[in-house]
This record gives C-alpha cells, structure tokens and sequence, in this order.
C-alpha cells in the first residue's frame, strides 16, 4: 500500500498491516490508516508506532526549569520538534496516545490498545513503569486496532 494510492485498488485480506513512523507525518492522518485497514480483511489488525512527541517536549520543558541539567545520554540530549503550530507550520501532527486513539477511531477501527514502548534510547526510563511518569520517559507508541 502506498500513499496517494486508491484504497480501492489496494490488495485486500490481509491479517495484518504495520505502519511504522508515518501516520504524525501524514496530512491526514486519519485518512492514511483508513487507506491502511483498506488492506485488511474483517477481524484484521492495524498495527501503528509514532514517536512519542508528548514525552519529549515534556523532557525538554524538565531540562529548561532552573538548576536542571541536560545529562549527556542519548534520549535526553533528543530535542523534541515545536508541532504547537500544527500540521500547516510544522509538517507533524502531534503524536500522543490521545492523538492516536482520534487517528484509529476516526479510520473506522476498533482500538485495541495504546502503549508507550520503552526502545533502547528510553529502557531506563521503563523501570517507573505505567503512569504519567513512565509515559513521559518513553520514545515510541506503538498503538493496535482492529478492523
């Protein structure tokens, strides 16, 4: 499946489509994993990771307060992109677990589930587990709806 393509044309019965890293950059994204469940047969599932936009600007609002410094680990030196402006200025749609949910339900889909993903620049981050503060300190969501 390819952007711009006819979701009528696309091949259909899939158990399964990955959209990886696409949907913030698309310009609707709604109407990209709509074209993506196109592909799917009923029952089947959509499987979607965004950046973590949300964790990062929070980051970046943490190391700005006073007396905080920026340690020099990898996902802390991450600067997060400005997507305040919206899609029109920036080019990215704000990615958060709120976002996505409106992504997938608008696309038709049944959400399956919505989870921040801990990847090798965030793991220590992981160990606070579920909860605002583990949210904050991962990177990567990884979203799963079905058709």
């Amino acid at each position: 499946l390819q952007l711009g393509t006819d979701p009528h044309d696309a091949v259909s019965g899939a158990d399964c489509v990955v959209v990886a890293g696409l949907a913030h950059l698309a310009p609707e994204p709604g109407e990209l994993l709509a074209a993506a469940a196109q592909a799917l047969r009923p029952g089947g599932s959509l499987v979607v990771s965004v950046p973590n936009l949300w964790a990062a600007k929070a980051k970046d609002v943490y190391y700005r307060l006073p007396g905080r410094h920026r340690p020099r680990s990898t996902w802390t030196t991450f600067r997060a992109p400005d997507v305040s402006g919206g899609y029109e200025r920036t080019g990215m749609h704000r990615s958060d677990p709120v976002a996505i949910r409106r992504w997938l339900r608008g696309a038709g889909l049944t959400v399956v589930s919505v989870e921040p993903v801990a990847t090798a620049r965030t793991r220590s981050g992981a160990r606070f587990g579920r909860g605002p503060l583990g949210n904050i300190l991962v990177d990567q969501i990884i979203a799963t709806a079905r058709r």
